[in-house]
């Protein structure tokens, strides 16, 4: 048998370059501008020191010869030999490239198969080189163009200084390489992303996007000219200043308010990497930032480099030893340097995330609310998930170090369950306590929950993440703050409870979850013994589609008389009735009107337990006054605990604006129904020291009178009570609420001002809104700290001035404070100006009475004009805005109080507690 050897042949080299080059660059002519880029870095490389810096330079320029456009790319490195040109530009995979990479790590090409992008171009490319004087064969010294017109065979032509002056257009090329792409006239594929290296503006976003970080400038020109710098030249992590122009020029979004710059090294393994985190309120759906391997981007939005919950972050990092595929269009999966990569940069994200929580909490306190559940979640699935375990590790380090900087709700005495929570940290209530402290308490170590320091010296921390607003209520009266982490989601709760169980971990404070105490329950005979007590407020409250029970109980805190539970808790009902009840004012044992309103309601569903408590000494004294033998006592017993079972009604639904407002007006009521329990026992006593002491009648007869007289006294104060109470009347009204729009924020919750000028202001306010109401006729009823609720009779208002009083209230507030220089200087320090009034008119029946501590209202259209107030987007930005309800509308203007073509229809409002939806008006200017 004959034998033969030789080498392999490609007969169709175009076809097979086609398939070379799609495999590799995937058709994609930016690529193209990226390999031409990198193989003239590493020619500017390889000159090193023997050419100086600002002599070292790449352009990238568009221009047409004969009218044909071409692209072409210029550097001011080593240049090219004959030989090598054919070497290199002849064949495929110049393994010598490999070999200078050795002594060149800084080469960011290593298999000399760059040059194939140009392809994607281009047939016709053509390359003017000359070396730089000293570095190669001084025999050669000339110009060398090296050209192709159909990607298979080549030319390699040595020119003269004349020929290679015409070639450049009178561009003289002294050392380095040029290499020209003529376009083709049309492209099968990618043809848009080709045009974009046809423009100035295009070339510009291809050299920022992948050679942003190279050390030489790259100026990119059109035609002739000089062209201008795209890249940054310098390192972004150097300094603030280049980090932030880095920034602007590589996302172009809101500028971040912290930046992170570090550097990071490995001298035992030779990893090196360096990079800036930018902390934006722009957030990040899928965290990345853009990897570079030796200043040249492989990655621009690398998902593994940032843990999934830093959602507010973004960033570049630059790593020279990593490994990259021969395209360097990604890293190689298993590469030790990317594994050490990715732990370097979990740690950096984790201190960087420090420093800004305390440089920068502010800022990131405001971001905190749209970005706090979905920062959890990411977070707890990497603390829990076991798959990747350097994430895991990550996870639980940043729970440790930096989970006690995370915001969440706190709750105290004065904002309780349902007002509106303060975001604070766990470092921050940790420091706060310490502070409160004294020696011997911090020293005061204990195994006991309610103690403030644990065995181990930490401060504890307690939170619940109880759903129910009245074991919530019950937990702020014993431990006076504590964090609420049941509220929106259970997402915060998890993170409380994870940082709990690293236990021992946590060296500063320790976590602890409180529940409500539970209610207990009392002997059979000590029940018994409240039986006429139980059942008389199982008559007393009736709730319209509601089911109750009265169960006697012992339960803490020892100073609540009644509590109202539901027994299967309807969260999103208690939120619907609370909703309904919201601004309706401070009214104590308004049990018909509540009821009538309680009517009005649907499908409120639940069933009410109402605890009564056998410790509390108040219910303990109407115990003995209702099962008592005077007649007198048990009636007063009687309409005492009528008052306070309504109460507890009202505290229940969420009836007043503030907690603390509950605390004023329950400890009122409390305080009038002992007076009057000590009054009957007075009486009662001097009776029956009369009756025994017959014997001694003429020494005790003034005791006697004096006792009759109270008695009398106490029987008119009751009969003017219940004359003052028959007084009270339902009338038909327009009802007036108006808000301050933003003081809950602006003035009751500034920090800038004292508590003092503060509430000083607001009764500046509502005395001057109050004055104004007066003058037309109005009946001004409360003022909440929020708003100012009056009504408008037919039979008290000035018909002529009610208009003019609504419309003039903001400029008399506004003309008021100007001629005040107490509260200029107030506003002035709180940096805020006057608010802007809202009014929401309705009309209707109203009870009107003087029950409680001043006069008070209740009625729908009361509700109805609260929901008015509600529906901003009727209202204008600035100044005072008047809305108004049809029948507020028809009635106004049939008592005289408007011209009714003075209001036109704005809309209509739907809301809880509104039959229907109503037609809105506001003034027609």
């Amino acid at each position: 048998m004959t034998g033969h050897s030789g080498e392999i042949t490609i007969k169709d080299v175009k076809h097979v370059m086609d398939l070379l080059v799609g495999s590799l660059y995937g058709h994609d002519p930016h690529l193209t501008v990226r390999e031409m880029i990198q193989n003239a870095h590493d020619a500017l490389a390889e000159a090193g020191g023997n050419l100086p810096p600002a002599q070292k330079s790449i352009t990238v320029r568009v221009a047409a010869l004969d009218r044909q456009p071409y692209l072409e790319i210029q550097d001011t490195g080593v240049g090219l030999t004959g030989p090598e040109m054919a070497d290199r530009f002849g064949r495929i995979g110049d393994s010598e490239k490999l070999k200078r990479a050795v002594d060149h790590p800084e080469l960011i090409g290593k298999f000399g198969i760059g040059f194939l992008s140009a392809f994607i171009v281009a047939d016709h490319v053509e390359v003017l080189t000359k070396t730089q004087d000293g570095s190669h064969d001084p025999a050669d010294g000339g110009y060398w163009l090296w050209k192709t017109e159909d990607q298979r065979a080549w030319q390699l032509t040595q020119l003269k200084p004349a020929e290679a002056t015409a070639w450049t257009a009178g561009d003289p090329l002294n050392h380095g390489t040029r290499v020209r792409l003529y376009f083709r006239p049309s492209y099968a594929l990618n043809a848009d992303r080709v045009n974009d290296l046809k423009t100035v503006d295009g070339l510009e976003k291809i050299v920022r996007l992948y050679c942003y970080l190279l050390p030489f400038p790259i100026y990119v020109a059109l035609g002739g000219d000089r062209g201008r710098v795209a890249n940054l030249v310098r390192d972004p992590w150097q300094s603030e200043d280049l980090a932030g122009e880095a920034f602007k020029a590589l996302f172009g979004k809101n500028p971040p308010f912290f930046t992170w710059r570090f550097e990071a090294k490995d001298p035992a393994r030779g990893y090196s990497a360096a990079g800036v985190l930018y902390f934006c309120e722009q957030l990040n759906r899928t965290p990345s930032v853009q990897l570079y391997v030796k200043r040249m981007l492989v990655n621009a939005e690398d998902r593994q480099l940032i843990p999934p919950y830093g959602v507010m972050v973004s960033g570049l990092v630059e790593c020279p030893q990593l490994e990259v595929d021969l395209a360097r269009r990604q890293v190689a999966p298993f590469d030790p340097a990317y594994k050490w990569l990715r732990q370097q940069m979990l740690t950096q994200f984790e201190q960087a995330f420090l420093q800004m929580s305390d440089r920068r909490f502010e800022e990131f306190q405001g971001l905190w609310p749209r970005i706090d559940n979905s920062f959890i979640v990411h977070l707890m699935d990497a603390y829990h998930g076991e798959a990747d375990e350097p994430l895991q590790a990550a996870a639980k380090s940043f729970l440790i170090r930096a989970g006690q900087r995370l915001p969440f709700y706190l709750v105290d005495t004065i904002s309780g369950s349902q007002g509106r929570p303060l975001w604070r940290t766990i470092a921050e209530y940790a420091t706060k306590r310490k502070q409160e402290l004294t020696e011997d308490q911090l020293a005061r170590r204990s195994n006991v929950t309610a103690e403030p320091v644990d065995e181990h010296g930490r401060i504890r921390v307690f939170f619940t993440a109880s759903q129910g607003p009245v074991e919530k209520d019950l937990l702020i009266d014993q431990y006076k703050e504590l964090f609420d982490v049941g509220r929106e989601s259970q997402n915060h709760a998890l993170v409380f409870k994870a940082i709990q169980g690293l236990g021992s971990e946590m060296p500063e404070v320790a976590l602890v979850e409180v529940q409500a105490s539970r209610f207990g329950e009392v002997a059979e005979g000590e029940a018994h013994r409240w039986r006429e007590v139980r059942d008389y407020i199982q008559r007393l409250l009736v709730f319209s589609g509601r089911q109750h029970e009265v169960r006697v109980e012992a339960f803490e805190p020892v100073a609540t008389p009644i509590l109202i539970t539901d027994l299967k808790i309807d969260e999103k009902q208690v939120t619907a009735m609370r909703d309904h009840l919201a601004g309706m004012g401070n009214v104590p044992g308004i049990g018909p009107q509540l009821l009538a309103f309680l009517d009005q309601m649907a499908n409120q569903g639940g069933r009410l337990i109402i605890h009564v408590n056998t410790r509390n000494e108040l219910m303990i004294r109407l115990l003995e006054a209702i099962t008592g033998p005077s007649a007198d006592e048990r009636t007063a017993g009687q309409d005492a605990l009528s008052l306070i079972a309504w109460r507890a009604v009202i505290d229940y639904f969420g009836w007043t604006s503030t907690r603390d407002m509950i605390a004023r007006d329950r400890e009122y009521t409390h305080s009038i129904i002992r007076n009057l329990l000590e009054s009957r026992s007075e009486a009662v006593r001097l009776r029956t020291e009369s009756d025994t002491n017959r014997a001694s009648l003429d020494d005790l007869r003034s005791q006697r009178d004096a006792a009759v007289t109270k008695a009398q006294e106490l029987a008119d104060s009751r009969r003017q009570e219940r004359e003052t109470a028959e007084a009270s009347q339902t009338v038909e009204a327009i009802c007036c609420f108006i808000d301050m729009d933003g003081s809950t924020a602006n003035l009751m919750a500034n920090p800038h001002v004292a508590p003092g000028d503060r509430d000083r202001l607001l009764q500046w306010l509502a005395g001057q809104l109050a004055t104004q109401i007066e003058a037309c006729g109005g009946q001004v009823i409360s003022f909440t700290g929020d708003g100012l609720l009056f009504l408008l009779t037919r039979a008290a208002a000035k018909p002529q001035a009610v208009w003019p009083a609504l419309c003039g209230l903001g400029p008399h507030l506004a003309a008021a404070a100007g001629r005040d220089e107490k509260t200029h200087r107030d506003l002035a320090a709180m940096g805020v100006a006057l608010p802007n009034l809202r009014l929401g008119l309705s009309s209707g029946q109203v009870f009107v009475g003087p029950v409680g501590p001043g006069r008070n209202a209740i009625g729908l259209g009361i509700v109805e004009a609260a929901r008015i107030i509600a529906a901003k987007d009727h209202y204008q930005a600035q100044g005072t805005t008047l809305l108004a309800s049809q029948q507020a509308y028809t009635h106004g203007a049939a008592w005289g109080f408007w011209n009714a073509p003075d209001l036109v229809v704005a809309g209509q409002v739907t809301g809880h507690g509104l039959p229907a939806p109503l037609n809105v008006y506001k003034p027609l200017n």
